[in-house]
């Protein structure tokens, strides 16, 4: 401690709770004794003093405010009257929940970080969990005691104004009107943070960033700060600090703070999500039903909700929802529709501030940053603030010594920390004893420095203290209390349970204290039920060490781990948490070596229920199934080489072929298209292999069948691409294997691919013999409900092209009155909803009264189940379907979202078909908006790609934006040459999308063009 006067901390209570007030203060006596503060409460009054005067003067000397909670104290008029508003006006108030009570209700209170930190009470807990939080209470306290008292907060910024024209818009593309009342009452903050990790209240160096931070909630133009940082640098307790320094100055004008931290969510692998997050935030913001709407309607929802008042939402750790790195184009990509919603709507307008923590910035952001998003990049520690670190660790040295442990070091936050505790507890301390911290050669980039002194605490440890951390190793996210005590009772692992095989439960615990203490594993949260948790790069660390120098109980730990997960839940779940168990459970066998059985039994059999699809198509788990589906590949050795090319080899035969196959087609679904390539066509070519090697006909049948749905999918990832050469090579040898399989319904599906591609080449009445002739093999007709009807909206989108809008309606309106929505699959319910969504589009855009009605509500249904299914390959067309309808009834700023989000997502894929589609919807928004410089431009990138790809019916709207243009620099002549081009290639082909737009620029120039009706 300094020379400073030492500061007073203020108990108060009710005498009804003296109970809880002597617990608390034995353990803040430890502090006292070392001459850190000074304890009051109300028994110091000495006899015949002015008991009211005496208090008075002890809150005005105090410098803390420990309040202990109950229905006593909230209930007491000398506390609610005389205590409290002095507290609140000078002092750092600390509340403890003590009891249950209805302290939600209390203004003052629900603004304010309550302890302890899961916002239950000490009440109903078991004794040592009641110390154990009494215990982490002192700490806090003695550290908060050690805080110097902030400078006079400075005045809160104004809130910012609303947005020209009162609302943003949703990146759905309906409007959204949002008004700020500035007007409005004073009224109580709402707070939740107790998601957000528990760090120590001291922060060192970082003025540049929190001063970032400050300026970016005072900036009205700012709607997102992305924090960037490698493992370890500090980015949780920086913002952990920052928040601290926000409720001292009463969060400077916010009314309500929400907090979250992805970290719990697990690091890689399966079954990670937001829907956690999703769902509780939905609910603590106001919505009623949190589990209605589609993932992507439930992030615009909380985006809505989150923007009708002036909220700080910090969400931290968001790496676990993000494509990893090296995954090409997609690295930084959020995974989660619902985030993606989330932060798009919120970087289009938000009142308030939202800050992301991450290792990788954040894809989807990109388009906003250094306008509405900052990035900021965290640094390494200065050797002052890193000196200043150890010097608070109680490490031992000179100046320079400390300065040069911390360049030694890297200034990396984690690193030092682990170093001051581990000199401490090891070395007295002392500074110069640090050359005894393990050397290792290890990346510095990543954590390294961190590694050297776990590799010291790994040599003083003891094994059962070694046998906690090994245990936490298994995982890549926090260990539950059920899975933590399913291992220790497999206590026959050598050099893993082992060593815990006759320790008590006391010892336990107290090995689980001294593993806090080092740091090595974090505080527990009880509202956790005893799980535990570690840095990323602390479980890295003692992953690798214990696949290293102990496989077997790496593979035996793993193992039990499987057991406990697959057996936990039913043989063929349907409920998504459920599946979720079982995703876990995939990467667990797989580091076991027991692939086969995790890919049959656990992956195909449980989650996919056979050839159901069940998961992905009723519950739309793609992007789950494609990160378990990675489990069962061999990591690339180089960043060039295919991530999809070698799957383990304990998977052979039929299975192996299906594995390529699921993987392909995942990616395919997922709009990565080129890394869906690799496994697709390895898929086919052991398919055609098994095929032709089989003696037996029904596993020739089956083989052909396989092999055809590979081609098939060749064949829709080549049309993606706008490959149509390759496109139709694949479509003719889908359509050829599937007759080799004599499946019926792998037939037509095969043949509707090959339409689809003679479609989009130009060649129409080509098309519409194929699906004609699918027809007359299915027998009992194309609208049927047991059809697939994401095979059906090929023959729907022909059908739109010749301009048979009434029969696409008819069709579909009487396949969706024939079943429950609940009984299709997402993706069929999505593409019916698209098709009939573009046929009264085209009912509307060929009619005088203008009706978008039907087409606006199908079209925005289409878009939510295709997100809900996961399918990106759809996703541009859902989206530039309602960019023609917004265009069309005026809403431009609509339209634009529309297309920009469509050609991000094209992009991406590399979808080439989508991207010259992007190039004409540009191309007539611009000219809509008056923007003819912009609108050549787009038009000159469109014609590029449909003539290189050969994409012909679109040649015809290139002519006829042509024709416009050339009308609007009265080059009448040019437009007529156009419009007789488009009439042409519109008679050869058959092609009638475009007659209205015809007769239009006919009725501009005058006179009919030349060339067709």
């Amino acid at each position: 401690m300094s020379s400073q006067k030492k500061p007073t901390i203020f108990i108060c209570y009710s005498h009804k709770d003296a109970k809880w007030k002597e617990r608390l203060v034995k353990h803040l006596q430890v502090g006292q004794e070392q001459n850190c503060y000074e304890l009051w409460d109300d028994t110091r009054i000495r006899a015949g003093e002015d008991w009211y005067e005496a208090i008075v003067n002890a809150i005005a000397a105090g410098r803390i405010a420990i309040i202990l909670i109950s229905s006593n104290s909230l209930t007491s008029d000398f506390i609610l009257r005389e205590e409290v508003p002095r507290f609140i006006n000078g002092l750092r108030v600390f509340p403890i929940i003590v009891e249950h009570c209805h302290w939600e209700t209390v203004g003052w209170l629900s603004r304010m970080q309550l302890r302890p930190e899961d916002a239950k009470p000490l009440e109903g807990r078991s004794a040592a969990q009641i110390n154990k939080q009494l215990v982490k209470i002192a700490k806090e306290v003695r550290l908060l005691a050690d805080d110097p008292p902030e400078p006079p907060p400075p005045p809160p910024p104004p809130p910012p104004p609303p947005p020209p024209g009162g609302g943003g818009q949703s990146s759905g593309g309906t409007s959204i009107n949002i008004t700020v009342n500035t007007n409005a009452p004073e009224t109580s903050i709402e707070i939740s943070i107790c998601r957000l990790p528990s760090m120590s209240p001291k922060l060192f160096g970082r003025e540049r960033e929190l001063k970032a931070l400050d300026d970016a909630w005072a900036d009205p133009d700012t709607n997102i700060v992305s924090l960037i940082g490698l493992g370890g640098e500090g980015k949780s307790a920086l913002i952990n600090y920052w928040l601290r320094r926000m409720r001292n100055r009463d969060y400077d004008g916010a009314k309500k703070v929400y907090g979250w931290s992805f970290y719990r969510q697990g690091t890689s692998g399966p079954g990670i999500s937001a829907v956690e997050f999703i769902h509780e935030a939905l609910r603590w913001f106001g919505d009623d039903n949190p589990g209605e709407r589609s993932q992507w309607g439930k992030g615009e929802r909380l985006a809505e909700l989150i923007r009708k008042q002036r909220t700080l939402l910090i969400l931290d750790g968001l790496e676990p929802l993000q494509q990893p790195p090296l995954s090409g184009l997609q690295e930084g990509v959020l995974k989660e529709q619902s985030m993606q919603a989330l932060l798009r709507s919120l970087a289009e307008f938000n009142p308030g501030l939202c800050v992301i923590t991450s290792r990788l910035p954040v894809s989807d952001l990109s388009d906003s940053e250094g306008e509405r998003v900052r990035r900021l990049d965290l640094e390494r520690l200065s050797p002052e603030a890193g000196a200043a670190l150890l010097r608070w660790q109680e490490v031992i040295g000179s100046r320079k010594e400390l300065e040069r442990a911390s360049i030694e070091f890297g200034g990396h936050a984690l690193a030092l920390r682990l170093l001051g505790s581990y000199l401490k507890i090891v070395h007295k301390g002392r500074i110069a004893r640090r050359d005894k911290v393990d050397i290792l050669n290890l990346d510095k980039t990543e954590g390294g420095h961190a590694l050297r002194v776990m590799a010291s605490y790994e040599k003083w440890f003891k094994e059962d203290v070694l046998a906690v951390l090994r245990m936490i190793a298994l995982f890549d996210r926090p260990a539950t209390g059920a899975a933590i005590a399913a291992l220790r009772r497999k206590a026959d692992i050598a050099n893993l349970t082992a060593p815990l095989k006759n320790l008590s439960e006391e010892d336990w615990r107290i090995n689980l204290a001294t593993l806090r203490t080092t740091g090595l594993i974090a505080e527990n949260d009880d509202s956790e039920d005893d799980s535990l948790d570690a840095h990323p790069l602390v479980r890295e660390y003692f992953k690798k060490h214990l696949k290293e120098h102990h496989p077997e109980a790496w593979r035996e730990g793993n193992n039990a781990l499987f057991n406990f997960l697959r057996l936990s839940v039913t043989a063929r779940p349907d409920k998504r948490e459920e599946v979720d168990v079982l995703y876990a459970a995939i990467p667990h066998g797989c580091q076991a070596d027991r692939h086969e059985r995790a890919f049959r039994e656990v992956y195909f059999g449980r989650i996919q229920q056979d050839k159901k699809f069940f998961a992905p198509n009723k519950l739309g788990t793609v992007s789950d199934d494609l990160d378990a589906l990675s489990c069962f590949f061999v990591a690339p050795d180089r960043p060039d080489e295919p991530a999809w090319k070698r799957p383990v080899e304990s998977i052979k035969g039929k299975w192996r072929a299906l594995l390529f196959g699921q993987a392909g087609y995942r990616l395919w679904m997922l709009g990565r298209l080129q890394e869906a390539i690799t496994p697709m066509t390895e898929a086919l070519n052991a398919d055609v292999a098994r095929a032709e090697a089989a003696e037996a006909e029904e596993v020739a049948w089956e083989a052909w069948d396989y092999a055809s749905v590979d081609a098939d999918t060749l064949g829709a990832l080549y049309l993606n691409l706008g490959d149509l050469t390759e496109a139709l090579s694949y479509g003719y040898l889908g359509v050829k294997y599937a007759f080799a399989s004599g499946d019926k319904n792998q037939i037509v599906s095969a043949l509707s691919t090959l339409g689809d591609v003679l479609h989009h080449k130009g060649y129409l009445s080509e098309s519409v013999e194929i699906f004609e002739h699918a027809i007359a093999i299915k027998g009992d007709g194309w609208q049927t409900t047991s059809f697939p009807h994401s095979v059906g909206h090929r023959r729907h989108d022909l059908l739109l092209s010749l301009g048979k809008y009434a029969e696409v309606q008819q069709g579909v309106e009487h396949i969706l009155k024939s079943q429950e929505p609940g009984a299709f699959n997402l993706i069929d319910l999505a593409l019916l909803h698209l098709s009939l969504g573009q046929a009264h589009l085209f009912q509307a855009e060929h009619s005088e009264t203008k009706h978008f009605a039907l087409a606006q509500k199908n079209l925005t249904k289409a878009m939510e189940e295709l997100r809900r299914a996961g399918r990106v390959i759809h996703l541009p067309r859902g989206r530039l379907a309602l960019a023609k309808l917004h265009i069309m009834a005026g809403a431009l700023k609509e339209a634009k979202t529309d297309v920009d989000e469509a050609a991000g997502t094209a992009a991406r894929g590399r979808m080439e078909l989508h991207r010259a589609d992007c190039y004409l919807s540009y191309a007539r928004l611009y000219m809509a908006n008056g923007e003819m410089e912009e609108a050549v431009k787009s038009l000159s990138q469109a014609e590029e790609t449909i003539t290189r790809r050969g994409y012909r019916p679109r040649q015809i709207d290139v002519e006829l934006l042509h024709a416009r243009l050339s009308i609007a620099r009265n080059e009448t002549g040019r437009a007529r040459r156009s419009l007789t081009e488009a009439k042409q290639m519109s008679e050869r082909m058959g092609y009638r999308r475009r007659d209205r737009d015809m007769k239009q620029i006919e009725q501009l120039l005058g006179k009919p063009a030349a060339g067709g009706s």
